[in-house]
């Protein structure tokens, strides 16, 4: 089964972006760089502790076919459980390059 079976929602990858303000400082933005299809699934309660104890805070996974331009620091558009979930980690998880593996970290929106 490939993953492209399994992926039953699209999703939208955002990217920070700074742009000068009338100030002279800077105003964080968030733009949409990619869509892409996935599978999402939360973790379960002793997964996240797991991570938890590992210092890292991971509560969703995402799957994809493989995507070159998702990147750490990046997050999904929309709300999920009433969090945001943000890229804290990208892995080739067949070392094929067929899929990606995306670790989340759902924060309060």
């Amino acid at each position: 089964m490939s993953v492209a079976t399994l992926a039953n929602r699209s999703f939208v990858v955002q990217r920070a972006t700074e742009t000068k303000d009338a100030a002279g400082g800077y105003s964080k933005s968030w733009a949409n760089v990619l869509k892409v299809r996935g599978r999402l699934q939360p973790l379960d309660t002793r997964l996240q502790v797991l991570h938890q104890q590992q210092e890292t805070q991971v509560t969703h996974v995402l799957y994809v076919a493989a995507t070159p331009d998702i990147r750490e620091q990046d997050r999904l558009s929309g709300s999920y459980d009433g969090k945001t979930l943000y890229v804290i980690g990208v892995m080739d998880v067949d070392m094929a390059g067929q899929y990606l593996k995306i670790e989340l970290e759902g924060r309060d929106r």
